[in-house]
This record gives structure tokens, C-alpha cells and sequence, in this order.
């Protein structure tokens, strides 16, 4: 294996290890269904279900979301941000959609959107009059999915 691929292979370890370990912070119960998204004609695949946003480190934030409402984590969205933050909401909502593009996430829900911007972000949508929106630029996101089993613990979010 080249040195370059073994690079890539080695930090895209990490980067899914990173996300699971935040999604296994929450502990853990049976996932029972496949998650409900759908493909946009742009390419973008938008998630929709409960969502929880959170500040998992002092350079990463986080979307966990629970697609089929059985109480568990079947996808997650991080980015790594370049600004630290030494504390920040912790937020739920009950009915979100998550649109993901390569580089891009944006999570609306009600009247507030929360982005995920990296350099590799090829499109970012306008903001509809009236939203509150919280943005975070960084240069990585990480987004892991499937039955990872994990609880939701709802006493970990504020509104």
C-alpha cells in the first residue's frame, strides 16, 4: 500500500471511529428500522426525523439524528471546526430534515437552521427571512450511518 493511500486509509479510520464514539456516547439499545431519507434532483440526500445538536469537544460539533423515531441514533454528522468553543447549547428537535452535500450539512428545524461548511462545500443554500442560523465553518466533516444500536438520552439536550 502506497504511503499516500495508507494516509487516507488511516485518517478515514479515524474520522468514522471519531463519529461512532460520539454517537456510543449515549449508550445503548436495538435499532429496529432502516433510516427514511430521500435524493434530491441537485444530488444532496436530505434526512428527516429527531434531531440532537451538540458540542462534543472543543473543536467538534455534532448532529445526531433518529430517522424512524425507535429512540436510537442511526446517523451522525461532525465537523471539526478551526475556532474552539469552550461551550455552546445543546439542542432537540423534535421533527428536523438534514440535507447533506459533499462538504455541506444543513439541519432545519422550525424557524432555526444550523450549517456545516467546509471548503469542499460546493453549494450553500440562501437563508429564508425570519430563520435564526447558526453556522460553523470548518475544514472536515464526518458522518457515519446505519443500526448503531445507540440510545437516545434525552436528558443529555436542552431546549
Amino acid at each position: 500500500m502506497s504511503r499516500s493511500r495508507h494516509y487516507l486509509w488511516v485518517r478515514s479510520f479515524i474520522a468514522a471511529s471519531f463519529v461512532a464514539s460520539v454517537v456510543m456516547s449515549l449508550s445503548a439499545q436495538p435499532h429496529l428500522d432502516r433510516p427514511a431519507w430521500s435524493r434530491n434532483a441537485d444530488g444532496s440526500i436530505t434526512w428527516s426525523g429527531e434531531a440532537f445538536f451538540k458540542i462534543v469537544g472543543p473543536n467538534r460539533v455534532a448532529v445526531l439524528l433518529d430517522t424512524n423515531h425507535d429512540g436510537s441514533i442511526d446517523r451522525g454528522f461532525a465537523i471539526r471546526i478551526e475556532s474552539p468553543l469552550e461551550h455552546g447549547p445543546s439542542l432537540h428537535f423534535e421533527s428536523a430534515h438534514v440535507e447533506e452535500l459533499p462538504g455541506y450539512i444543513r439541519v432545519v428545524a422550525g424557524r432555526q437552521i444550523i450549517e456545516f461548511v467546509t471548503p469542499e462545500a460546493t453549494i450553500q443554500r440562501s437563508i429564508p427571512p425570519g430563520f435564526e442560523i447558526h453556522r460553523f465553518v470548518g475544514y472536515e466533516i464526518l458522518s457515519s450511518g446505519g443500526e448503531t444500536g445507540i440510545a437516545i438520552a434525552r436528558d443529555r439536550f436542552h431546549r
